[in-house]
């Protein structure tokens, strides 16, 4: 792959001090965190989840042993007392059914938590307990013999005990209406409701299909031993397998689909005012209280795929099971004894199969949870079961057909894994090998020297080549080494571990980290043809709310890519000095090499793709952003962005130079700039990048950026003193970014979005002519704005193009247009959000933004692309604190103080920018027609990495180009 990443001119912008309120009352909320399902249980000893906001629940999650203690003595008091002795049959009957409810009583109030905490651990401690009690049963009659097994069974109903009439469906197979019609029954609905139950268990579309075939495939196996297995054809694969189960796996999968995407906030129910809120809050405590989805990965290793196949044959043993054991103790399949073991296997399996998804996914997960566990034992009890009671009932033999075809089958699955897990990788390192004389080194990304030592393939190679180091140092492959390797290309082997992935605080920054130092450690060895090896994948769950691994080798070409890239700046200097002779490349090249089945390889085309596109817009920002303030002067850096959408799809260009023109449509803009009118080369501009999708059809919305473009920032009239000023030429980097994305889009041709963006370029300068605190300047939204401060011009050059957005979303609606469209700021706009969050970037969003979930889209995306953002919210504070108090103006600027010195600094900038546009008419109670969603995005923290080289400025690291690409782009 050809280079496309690079080395960044640090940047500092601690010493900024953009202008651009008290904390607002905090909202009495209290948000459930979305980690899985088993975070508080699964462990040796776990506490009980407490809703401690919840007055109204408060009760039911005190420990009440001993008034469970004092009942059951009450109980059992009423019984010695009162209950007639001479009945010795009712008497057993009611006896037994005590001592299952003082057994369930007691695994409620003694065993540990499960899984689940909805709609109460208590709940799923019973379940256990009545599986414990199931299962027991089940011991008992494995020692008794069948007859004695279907005389018990006449205890529970006397009218049982007698030989069942088995009903056969393939006696008549012509496909016509009253045939089928005649075939159908209540189990066909049956069939339906209970995939739907097993698509809640399994969780999986793929796996579903799988145990829906096999479970037809089976009935044809098994049609000799039970009768009812006896089907038409058309029965087997149109009624059950395209109808009754598509149905039920449809709906059970639309069900995990709602619970997945689902927001999980959970209020007490005293702080909900309305009786309905109420209401629906109470049925909500009979809902998940999270949902982790099951990616089963069944080909990644050899654990994965044998936990899968055990998986499947587990579900296949509760499914017939049930038949065989109807069948043998002679219970018809609509007797309450078949549906109740039905209803309760399902409760048992949802726990159970959430513990054993964990147990197979999760490395670290060293212990099986004792839900599977007992639900393990429970299925292999039946099955016992059934094989002894079976003898002397089914005389006739397998036919040859089924033994044939089951044999293929286990030789298929057998010799599937031999060769995935065996022969694959013993030729993906033979390849590996031979290939890899064609780099000159070989980087390896791995999370430590135990876990590579595990893995097969490519990786044999690497391991063999760090074992004799590996034994004579402890600490060895901890840090970033190279060592010589005949066995890789250029005998260069560069090992670059992340370290852990699964601590609070770890992300995908990690990946990126360590493929970072490895390229740049390979490229300071000699190296210009480097291999990076992606040796293991990270957890294929998110181990917590603030992890998303989901995008790890997209983050981890970009890293790449960044470490190898030469800025604008540095290939002119290069070119300068050597002419055509200049090499203006740091590599010639970069392979990856993803281990194992991380990603297929139509995968990896998406990811290459998507990288590639993201990495041309982040050099366009960067390169437009290391441009000094003469380097890139606003007419410069609009010259940088034509000549590089020019050959672009899809995007448009447009500049606006005339200063009557920009004085007319953005008078905020054009005050602001006075300053810089003496020279042609400093004077403001506007330029307009248009995306169109090639697909209008598919379409989901319109997005509206603007960006921040202030080539060089010197404070104005309101001077930046005390070395304030230094790193001002990278105020244009929310411009920049926005530029970038754009690009990014066209080049991608994404199909999802349509882009409407402006960026405002300006030097704010200092001069004769410049704008003066206490002037009153009209905005294009015709409100009146107190100037204060003319270092706050960040939200001044922003100002007007947002209203001229608002003019265009809501001409759009009038002319029937109804593509959801939403406003987006991109600024380097406060030094304020760099004091709140450090190096990290921050969201301001209005009400509709809010509701939506735009802010939360940024952040979610900021976190695979290893770009997080930080969700600030917007109080009234905010607004009162712009809000005028005379009649002489309609808001103010900003205060006269730093932003890092202001209370909300970096909030309520946003609320000016909401007043000055025109925006304040667009809230939630201006009703869903004229509502417009609107975030403000501060990159200030994010632009930049915040790391100084000695007296330098940092480097630049062209944010939010990937944040934006991962929120908007569905490809």
């Amino acid at each position: 792959m050809s280079n496309v990443g690079g080395q960044r001119t640090p940047a500092d912008t601690t010493s900024r001090q953009h202008q651009d309120g008290k904390d607002g009352l905090s909202l009495l909320q209290r948000r459930a965190i979305a980690a899985s399902e088993h975070a508080h249980r699964i462990r040796h000893s776990s506490p009980m989840y407490h809703e401690s906001n919840d007055p109204t629940l408060e009760f039911f999650y005190h420990p009440r042993t001993l008034s469970v203690l004092t009942i059951l003595l009450a109980g059992f008091l009423y019984v010695a007392l009162y209950v007639d002795p001479s009945n010795d049959m009712l008497n057993t009957k009611w006896g037994l059914v005590a001592l299952c409810s003082v057994f369930v009583v007691v695994s409620v109030v003694l065993f540990r938590d499960g899984p689940f905490i909805r709609p109460h651990p208590a709940f799923w401690r019973g379940v256990l307990g009545l599986n414990v009690l199931y299962e027991m049963f089940l011991v008992f009659l494995l020692f008794q013999s069948k007859q004695t097994g279907r005389q018990i069974m006449t205890f529970f109903d006397p009218t049982l005990g007698v030989v069942l009439p088995e009903r056969s469906y393939g006696d008549k197979c012509e496909l016509t209406w009253a045939n089928v019609s005649e075939g159908i029954d209540i189990f066909v609905l049956a069939h339906s409701l209970g995939w739907f139950c097993k698509a809640l268990i399994i969780r999986n579309h793929t796996m579903c299909w799988i145990l829906s075939i096999t479970f037809e495939l089976s009935e044809y196996s098994l049609a000799h031993h039970l009768p009812n297995f006896n089907e038409c054809w058309w029965d087997h694969w149109l009624l059950d397998v395209l109808i009754c189960n598509w149905l039920g796996i449809y709906i059970g999968m639309k069900w995990c689909e709602y619970f997945k995407m689902k927001t999980y906030t959970w209020h007490g129910i005293r702080e909900i005012p309305s009786i309905k809120g109420k209401i629906s809050r109470a049925g909500a405590q009979f809902t998940p209280h999270s949902w982790t989805v099951y990616e089963w990965a069944p080909t990644r290793r050899f654990k994965s795929f044998a936990g899968f196949v055990l998986f499947a044959v587990l579900i296949m043993l509760a499914e017939l099971n049930v038949f065989y054991l109807k069948s043998l103790l002679w219970i018809p399949p609509e007797h309450p004894l078949v549906i109740s073991r039905l209803s309760l296997l399902f409760l048992f399996a949802l726990p159970s199969a959430r513990e054993y998804y964990e147990y197979y996914s999760n490395p670290h997960c060293k212990r099986m949870g004792a839900h599977c566990w007992m639900l393990i034992a429970t299925l292999i009890t039946e099955l016992l079961i059934i094989v002894k009671f079976a003898r002397g009932e089914f005389s006739e033999p397998f036919p040859t057909p089924v033994i044939v075809f089951w044999s293929l089958v286990a030789s298929a699955v057998a010799g599937f894994s031999l060769w995935r897990f065996v022969v694959i990788p013993k030729l993906q390192k033979q390849s590996f090998d031979q290939n890899g004389h064609s780099h000159d080194a070989l980087v390896v990304v791995y999370t430590d020297t135990k876990a590579l030592a595990l893995l097969g393939g490519p990786a044999l190679t690497v391991v063999s080549a760090i074992q004799p180091y590996v034994q004579i140092d402890k600490e060895f492959g901890k840090t970033v080494a190279l060592v010589p390797a005949a066995s890789v290309g250029g005998g260069r082997l560069v090992l670059s571990p992340i370290g852990s992935l699964d601590n609070d605080t770890d992300d995908v920054r990690k990946i990126a980290d360590a493929v970072k130092a490895g390229i740049a450690r390979a490229i300071d060895a000699g190296s210009t043809h480097p291999a990076v090896f992606l040796a293991e994948a990270p957890p294929s769950e998110d181990i917590g709310p603030d992890t998303d691994y989901s995008r790890w080798i997209e983050v981890a070409v970009l890293a790449a890519l960044d470490s190898s890239y030469t800025t604008l700046v540095v290939r002119e200097h290069l070119t300068a000095i050597h002419g055509a002779d200049a090499v203006l490349e740091k590599v010639a090249s970069i392979d990856f090499v993803v281990h194992g089945s991380a990603a297929s390889k139509a995968d990896l085309d998406v990811v290459i793709k998507r990288a590639q596109a993201i990495e041309q817009g982040r050099r366009l920002a960067v390169d437009i952003g290391y441009g000094d303030a003469e380097r890139m002067t606003p007419y410069k850096c609009a010259e940088t962005i034509k000549a590089a959408v020019d050959s672009i799809p899809g995007v448009s260009y447009e500049e606006i130079k005339d200063l009557d023109v920009i004085k007319r449509e953005y008078p905020l803009l054009y005050n602001s700039a006075r300053a810089s009118f003496s020279e042609e080369r400093t004077r403001p501009c506007v330029v307009k990048l248009e995306y169109k999708s090639p697909e209008p059809k598919q379409v989901k919305e319109h997005l509206y950026f603007v960006g921040k473009g202030v080539t060089y920032d010197t404070g104005g009239i309101s001077l930046k003193i005390g070395g304030a000023m230094r790193g001002m030429s990278r105020d244009k980097l929310g411009a920049c970014g926005v530029a970038g994305f754009v690009a990014a889009t066209g080049v991608v041709q994404e199909k999802a979005v349509n882009i409407s963006s402006i960026l405002a370029f300006e030097r704010n300068s200092i001069g004769p002519n410049s704008l003066l605190p206490d002037e009153v300047v009209v905005s294009r939204a015709g409100v009146r704005v107190l100037i204060n401060d003319t270092d706050a011009e960040g939200r001044l050059v922003m100002t007007d193009p947002i209203a001229e957005c608002r003019e265009r979303i809501m001409a759009a609606r009038a002319a029937g247009d109804k593509t959801p469209a939403a406003i987006y700021t991109a600024a380097t706009l406060t030094g304020h959000v760099i004091r709140a969050y450090g190096w990290y970037g921050a969201t301001v969003a209005n009400g509709p933004a809010r509701k939506g979930g735009y802010d939360r889209r940024l952040a979610v995306s900021g976190l695979a692309y290893g770009d997080p953002f930080e969700n600030s919210v917007m109080r009234r504070e905010d607004h009162r604190f712009v809000a005028a108090r005379t009649d002489r103006e309609d808001v103010y600027q900003s205060n006269d103080r730093a932003s890092t010195m202001t209370d909300r600094g970096h909030q309520y900038p946003a609320a000016f920018i909401i007043k000055a546009s025109g925006l304040d008419k667009h809230s939630l109670a201006s009703g869903c027609d004229a509502a417009i969603p609107f975030v403000h995005v501060d990159v200030a923290g994010s632009a930049e990495d915040g790391c100084e080289p000695g007296l330098g400025l940092c480097a630049i690291t062209g944010s939010p180009v990937a944040t934006f690409a991962g929120a908007f782009w569905a490809l």
